[in-house]
């Protein structure tokens, strides 16, 4: 389940989109009564922001305005923008390193969650530098999660 840049949801994102906020109320609470926190995942494979010009301080404020309005813990940022990343020009690094900052600007630390997916085959590949730069930029923003 995705939040795309604009905001629009995909799969489960959108089924919570569409429930009351009474619904959404009762359905997190149980969750987090069992000790789970929900979280929205962003982009993965479905959209790559870079790429398409999307404007990073934008969309951070967007994607912040969602998780707020629809009430969930925080964001899995799953960037996939291989495209980016490849060109090795520095925009796939520039564009997360301020879309990060802008989305921890407005979901504070120690009350939302942000998570960074990060793709280790491109570590272990050495294809590019782009996600030890943005580790680096950001580690004190968020948690890196591996998906090796």
């Amino acid at each position: 389940s995705f939040l795309l840049a604009t905001g629009s949801s995909v799969d489960q994102a959108q089924n919570w989109q569409e429930l009351t906020a009474a619904q959404r109320t009762s359905i997190k609470q149980q969750y987090n009564d069992a000790g789970i926190s929900l979280i929205v995942s962003l982009f993965g494979s479905t959209e790559t922001p870079t790429s398409a010009g999307v404007d990073p301080t934008d969309a951070a404020n967007t994607i912040a305005t969602w998780v707020k309005t629809y009430d969930v813990d925080g964001v899995d940022v799953d960037y996939e923008d291989f495209n980016a990343m490849n060109a090795q020009d520095g925009s796939a690094e520039n564009w997360l390193t301020t879309f990060t900052k802008a989305l921890r600007a407005q979901l504070p630390q120690g009350q939302y969650i942000l998570t960074h997916a990060r793709k280790c085959f491109l570590f272990k590949e050495k294809k590019n530098r782009s996600l030890i730069v943005i580790c680096c930029s950001c580690c004190s923003l968020v948690l890196c999660r591996s998906l090796c």
